[in-house]
Formats: C-alpha cells, structure tokens, sequence
C-alpha cells in the first residue's frame, strides 16, 4: 500500500505518516511506501479538507474513491488523526512508553467517514521535574510522545532559557540567581544549572517538533527588579529592597540577591515599579517571543504574600496585577501580534478586579489554578464551603491552618463569575494538581474518575476552554486514569470513563483486572472517608490505613497496585506511629520489584525518598528530651 503527503516539507507531517508506517507494519504486516502522485495512493495524509486553524483541533477520515483521506484542521490534528485511526484497529496508548497492539489486523479503507472537533481548546500538561535529571530524559520524551497520542496539544514549561529577564541588574560576577524552577538547586554549580535549562529546551524543541503548542514562562519576572530600581532611584539594594519590600504579615519574604525570586512580591503602589515591571517584561519578549505560542505573565508564587500597606489594600492585588498586565499585552501586541498571553487567577488574584480590563483585547487567556480545592464536590458548588468563614485575599488571611480552613470550591466559584464580569473577552482555563500533592482527595480519582469526569463535562457550562495540568512525571498509578480520562473527555466529554479504566485495567494487568479493578473500588470508597474540608480525626485515619493494609493483602502478588496503594497508606499515616512500619514496606517492596516497577516509576528516587524520611524518623525518637 501507499500512501501521499500533500505538503513534504513539514516535519510534523512527516512524522504522521512515519508512524501510520510503523504501526500498520506492526498491527497487519503491511508495508507502507510513499506515492509520487495523489491518485497512486491508498493514504492521502493532509490537503485542505478542512480550515487551517493553528490552536482548535479537528481530524476528519474520509473514504473516497478507494482511498483514505487522513486531515486536520493543522498539522498536528493529522498526526491526532493518524493516531485515531490506528485506536479505531484496536492500538492502546496504555501509558507513555507503553503501546498494547494488537496483531494480525485487516485493514479496510471504505466506510470511513468521521469529523471531530476537540471539545475543549487546550490540552495538555506541565510536567514537574521535566528534565531535571538527565536519566529522565528518555522517559520525558516518552511522556511526550504519549501525550499526542492522547490528542494533547499544549506542553507547557515553566521558566525561562539561558537568559533571563533582568539578567542586566541581577546577575553578578556571571551568576545568576535562581529560577522558580531552580529553587530545590540552590547547591547545584552554575555547570549543572546550566545543564539543566538545556535539558528543559530540548524537550520544548521535542515538543515543537510533534507539532504542539508552546508555552512558557509563567513565575519569575520578578528577577532583577530590586537591583534595576536601586541603580534608576541611586540608592543601595538595602534601601531598595526597604521600599519595594511587600509590608505587613506575608508568608513568603524571598527575593534578596541571589536567592529564588519565586516568593517575591512587591509593594505593588511603590511610584515607579509599574513601568518597571512593564519594562521589564516588554524588552524581553521583544527578543524572546518567537520561542513561545504563549506567554505566560504571573507574579510572585505563594499565598498571603501581598503587600499590607494602606494604599496596596485600597484595591484587589488583582487590580494592580491587571493594571501591569494589560499595558504588557498592549505593548507587546505591536511587536508580536500572534503571540497569546496567559494571566494567573491563583491565591490572591482569587479576588476579581474591581474594573473592567482588556476591553479591546482578544488574545488572553487566564488560567485557574485553585491548588487546595476539593475535588468531591463540583468545581463551583456552593454546598462545599467553611461555614461561617471566608477567606480574605485581600489582607492576607486567606488560609486559617490552625483550624484547617482554605479556600473551597464555592469560593472558585465566585472568583470564576467575578472574573467573568470584568474581562470582556474570558478565555478561563483550568491548571489541575491532580497527584502533586500529598491530599488523599486528589489521588482518590486514579482509582475512581467519576468526578474527574463530571467536573470536565462542567467545562461547557462554566466556559472553559480546558486544562493543563501540572503532574510529577510518575504518577497516577496503578491506571494513569486520571491522564487518560481527562484528555479523552476534554475531546469528548461523551466518552466513558468506566470503560476507559476497565480497558486499562485490562492492559495492564491482563487475568488480574478485576482483581485490580475490585482493589480500586476498595480504595476509592476508603478516600472517601477522609475530611476534604477540614481535619480528618486520628481514628478514621487509622481506620482509612487498616483498610488499605487489608486492600495490600489481596493484590500483594501484583508489585504496581501494591506499591500505589501502600504509598497511599503512607501518605495518610506521615506524622503517626505507623508511619515508620509503611515506610519499610515499602522500601522491602521496591527492593524486591525493582525490574518490574522500573517502567512505570524511578525506583531509585521512590528508595531515596522514603528512607531520607525513615531516617528522619529515627533521629526524631533517638533524641533524649
């Protein structure tokens, strides 16, 4: 059989017909070739079939006189409908690396005829620690690779390249300070950091090259701003720092010369920081903005670190942001009028503006990033609340730890319709921790998605355009249900979760599924137990944890179920005496199952991680008080 490419000279393009090559040949035995002409060919791959549209995704497979139309509304929606066409002969993308074909498949060119368009705009993920070590890289181009066979079109790095902005001020005697990304690098050598920011560019390069969209930047414009403003005002970085400093009772005071800028805000009513930061941000884009499809603008990380002074809390922190950002947009748009922006609805920006912004704009999105919500409840239900308590952005009292209070879903909610009445053109979308954190009630849906899916199906109402999500690069075992059921409804949301998971199951875990399957069900209803709202009694986490030792006991036979569901147990006994006991299991279960885990998990990371805690552990009940 043959097959024609309508443009050989795009490298994705290219790509698409490799891999319908690779699999055809592995699935059914056929030899693909190309064709000199359209009309000698089986596969036509490309053309105009449908409208060029660089950011929706649609595919179509048409058959027609005998041939196979293979199209997308861009290059990359081709290869989306390569890879559609190859799961429609029964190919699994069960898990990056990991392919479950089947053999022996006739391969039949009539009958085909299917348009889709992607649901959701935007699809994909930030993944952390890409690249932080380069024995991970091979796995990162994997978790790539997959991701494209799951119809993602975003990758998302956070940071900046070699150069970063306010290099000028801050870097002194050729070292610069550290990244949000570098701020676990504080004892790496300029070398290794160096090595490092490669290592997150090739993989962008990777990416690009599959035909995704690119997005970068997001914390860390804050850099050099401190030093700039001492040189323009001549006055020491002390004094600087005295007047830029954020005032009052904040939870984050980085930002000193040559520490992380990742904390650092600024007294954002000080005379002269707006056209500062505008500066700043304008002239490096002005040379950065063709390594990117969006710019992402955030301020400093954190929570409750806005600054406290009488003018700074006279308005929303979001209306100082939106005052900054919009000028950043106007500026930037003359130089750069491709170029999307993204705005940050995060902590403090939580609290909408008071004013109307970028009326006359329509190239921003915002993305949502509620890091302690709740994911029992819907994304804007009004029942899951702190009764008789609200969180206070504005004077930074928006988290209450000593009576396990935090903003909840009613209060996205809010946020959610508040933006929506001050920016004219929304474009929301969500950014998802779906198991970066140790909360037992986000890790509860890579064992049930049921609510996964119904929160994605909310998009459409609540007009969000999709997710990112920012995820470990091992994680959401023992299905990765919640990567394949989130990418697969954001395309769409009338698929079934239930069969997803029973599929993967299947390929996974082969005669074993249902005993995985009843294992999960187990667990899930376990999670269920734990207080997303608030303190979870000492004796139902014992409970929770006996539960879940039983659950062990009836799949210890299977390393990968095994490993997830003690890891579970330990994140819910940190800071109780059985703690030490889990920690040993599990380090005894890597030990024994290091060859079989080694696909799915950095064994030797998982070993270091557990025993640097065991060991902490051990110092704690040696002391002698």
């Amino acid at each position: 059989m043959k097959f024609y490419l309508y443009d050989c000279d795009d490298h994705v393009l290219v790509f698409a017909a490799s891999e319908l090559q690779k699999y055809l040949d592995r699935i059914a035995g056929l030899e693909l070739t190309p064709a000199v002409q359209p009309d000698e060919a089986d596969f036509l791959l490309g053309g105009k079939e449908l409208p060029e549209n660089k950011w929706d995704d649609a595919i179509l497979l048409k058959s027609r006189n005998g041939k196979l139309h293979i199209a997308g509304s861009n290059a990359r929606s081709v290869l989306f409908a390569v890879y559609d066409f190859l799961e429609t002969l029964g190919c699994r993308w069960t898990a990056p690396g990991i392919d479950t074909l089947p053999t022996g498949v006739q391969v039949n060119l009539s009958n085909w005829d299917k348009l889709e368009h992607a649901d959701s705009r935007y699809r994909g993920y930030a993944v952390c620690g890409a690249g932080d070590h380069a024995e991970s890289m091979p796995y990162m181009m994997q978790m790539i690779d997959w991701m494209l066979k799951q119809k993602c079109n975003l990758y998302f790095s956070e940071g900046f390249p070699l150069e970063c902005p306010g290099d000028q001020w801050s870097c002194k005697d050729g070292v610069r300070p550290l990244q949000h990304i570098e701020h676990a690098c504080g004892s790496w050598s300029l070398a290794e950091r160096n090595a490092l920011l490669d290592r997150k560019e090739q993989l962008i390069r990777f990416a690009r090259s599959r035909g995704m969209l690119i997005e970068r930047y997001g914390h860390g414009w804050a850099a050099g701003i401190l030093e700039h403003f001492a040189e323009i005002h001549k006055i020491s970085l002390q004094e600087a720092r005295k007047r830029l400093k954020a005032k009052g009772k904040i939870s984050h005071e980085e930002g000193e010369l040559g520490k992380s800028t990742m904390w650092f805000q600024f007294c954002m009513s000080e005379p002269g920081l707006r056209e500062l930061y505008i500066e700043h941000v304008v002239d490096y884009l002005q040379k950065h903005h063709a390594e990117t499809d969006i710019a992402s603008f955030w301020l400093g990380d954190g929570y409750d670190n806005a600054c406290l002074c009488p003018n700074c809390v006279e308005k929303p922190f979001s209306e100082w942001y939106m005052d900054i950002f919009q000028e950043i947009v106007r500026r930037v748009g003359k130089f750069a009028p491709e170029l999307r922006f993204e705005g940050l609805i995060y902590f403090m920006t939580m609290e909408p503006p008071l004013t109307p912004w970028l009326d006359d704009i329509d190239s921003v999105d915002f993305i949502i990033a509620p890091w302690n919500r709740c994911y029992r409840h819907r994304l804007d239900a009004p029942e899951c609340r702190n009764e008789g308590w609200a969180p206070n952005f504005r004077n930074n009292t928006s988290h209450d730890f000593e009576h396990f209070r935090r903003p909840l879903n009613h209060d996205v909610g809010e946020s959610i319709r508040g933006w929506q009445t001050k920016i004219r053109n929304f474009h929301p979308r969500m950014f998802e921790y779906y198991s970066l954190s140790c909360e037992p009630g986000r890790h509860r849906l890579s064992y049930d998605a049921a609510d996964l899916a119904r929160d994605i199906r909310d998009f459409a109402r609540l007009g969000i355009e999709g997710s990112v999500s920012c995820e470990s690069m091992y994680t959401d075992l023992p299905f990765f249900l919640i990567h394949h059921v989130s990418t697969a409804l954001m395309w769409n949301p009338q698929a079934d979760e239930k069969k997803i998971r029973q599929s993967l199951a299947l390929e996974l875990y082969g005669k074993d599924a249902d005993r995985v399957l009843e294992a999960a069900d187990h667990t899930a209803i376990l999670l269920l137990q734990h207080n997303e709202h608030g303190e979870t009694a000492q004796p139902v986490r014992m409970a929770i944890i006996n539960g879940l030792r039983k659950i062990v006991h009836s799949i210890a036979d299977l390393p990968l179920p095994a490993l997830t569901v003690w890891n579970l147990a330990w994140i819910i006994a940190i800071e109780s005496s059985e703690e030490a006991g889990i920690l040993t299991k599990l380090l005894d279960l890597l030990a024994k199952n290091q060859n079989q885990l080694k696909q799915f998990c950095n064994c030797q990371t998982l070993q270091q991680h557990y025993q640097f805690r065991l060991d902490e552990i051990s110092k704690k009940s040696t002391v002698i008080p």
